[in-house]
């Protein structure tokens, strides 16, 4: 009982900040209490033995607990970035058709349109497709778009060949915590 009591603390330590497994962890921390009370009395019918780990146990549940308020508030964070994500608001795409090739690159231009009460920022997914190069994929930032606004973008690629077909594949919303790649 008294080393479950430790195992199940320290668990619950170590993965209480972890988005979403914060509730197991929880509910190690709760188990570390109940098995540092029957470790205790255990340990007091054999001479002390595992008074050590129980103990221990009784002293990590707290701390478990404590990480996982932390996680939970962690939890609540990585949910509302994903939700803005994938739903970026009520929006209007316009794409100006067809794209244009100067030079050796293909651009594509259009607008986008903010139908919503609050600022909002989207990531545009466009696909450039040509018999010499295959499919390419472009992705563009449109940052800042007030409420009713309507902001141009303009996507560009090196493309070969002579024709080109170009589509806006998604719409989404900004990248989680301001993680963005390059295109």
């Amino acid at each position: 009982m008294a080393i479950t009591a430790f195992v199940t603390g320290i668990s619950g330590v170590a993965l209480g900040w972890v988005p979403f497994v914060f509730v197991v962890a929880a509910a190690a921390a709760v188990a570390a209490i109940v098995f540092g009370v029957l470790g205790l009395r255990a340990a007091g019918r054999q001479d002390g033995y595992g008074r050590g780990f129980a103990v221990a146990g009784l002293a990590l549940a707290p701390c478990a607990l404590a990480v996982c308020v932390g996680g939970f508030f962690f939890t609540r964070a990585v949910v509302h970035e994903l939700r803005d994500f994938v739903d970026p608001g009520p929006h209007e795409l316009v794409v100006d058709q067809p794209c244009t090739i100067t030079g050796g690159q293909a651009t594509l231009h259009g607008t986008i349109r903010n139908l919503d009460d609050r600022d909002h920022d989207y990531r545009l997914f466009v696909e450039f497709t040509s018999s010499a190069d295959g499919t390419k994929l472009s992705t563009i930032g449109v940052t800042d778009v007030g409420p009713g606004e309507t902001v141009p973008w303009s996507s560009s690629i090196d493309i070969t060949g002579s024709t080109v077909t170009c589509t806006v594949t998604d719409v989404f919303g900004p990248v989680p915590f301001d993680f963005d790649q390059q295109s």
